[in-house]
């Protein structure tokens, strides 16, 4: 028995909306890497070349490897609700940046009060 048009779309939002969770859990583990090796480098005192390895190991632009960086700290340090929601799945990475830039500006403990304001 095939299935119908709308049991059909059905399943590709379903399988679309699956694909975003797991797009944030990915995203989520990846800043927890990045901030675990931000502090190995850091007891290594090796930090001043992290930058330069994550770019070449992870094949991308030094300046992209950059902003991960940045926001990876940004995200452990201010936004620790945001980050566990993310590795949960429970909020898309367009929603987690979109509280990053919201409160890129702020001092830490700022952000961190907004972020319990705004996510459930």
């Amino acid at each position: 028995m095939s299935s119908s048009p709308a049991e059909e779309s059905n399943a590709l939002l379903d399988a679309c909306q699956e694909s975003l969770r797991a797009e944030a859990r990915l995203f989520g583990a990846r800043v927890r890497a990045l901030v675990r090796l931000d502090a190995l480098a850091d007891a290594a005192r090796t930090r001043r070349f992290l930058e330069l390895e994550v770019a070449g190991s992870l094949s991308v632009g030094q300046l992209t490897a950059s902003r991960w960086l940045a926001q990876a700290d940004r995200f452990d340090r201010a936004l620790p609700i945001t980050l566990s929601m993310l590795e949960a799945g429970e909020l898309l990475v367009g929603q987690a940046l979109a509280v990053l830039h919201t409160t890129g500006h702020c001092p830490e403990e700022i952000a961190a009060l907004v972020e319990q304001e705004v996510l459930p």
